[in-house]
């Protein structure tokens, strides 16, 4: 409904689209906010396991169980079910190439 602009245009308040105006936009800067933090994280976790994992502290199937570890005790159903992220990935993995 908020999004969708239907209170906007059922309310005869002069006021009101422009109050419902300043909401969206701070939930998109807000928004925006998150998302920065989100890929923020995601590197540094990208960054430490790629760093075990050159390292070879950790082995072949250690971050499939760390997925699925974080995926039970801290990320709940938000967490994707193939992994925390693609970054994840052996694949996907930050290079020196594509850090920031």
């Amino acid at each position: 409904m908020w999004g969708s602009g239907t209170w906007r245009r059922r309310s005869s308040n002069p006021w009101c689209p422009e109050v419902v105006g300043l909401i969206e936009q701070a939930r998109l800067r807000a928004y925006q906010a998150i998302n920065t933090e989100l890929v923020g994280l995601y590197w540094q976790i990208g960054e430490y396991i790629s760093g075990k994992l050159a390292a070879a502290d950790w082995g072949e199937g250690v971050v499939d169980s760390l997925a699925q570890h974080l995926a039970r005790t801290c990320l709940g159903s938000a967490a994707p079910r193939a992994g925390i992220c693609s970054a994840c990935g052996s694949s996907s993995r930050p290079t020196e190439t594509t850090q920031k």
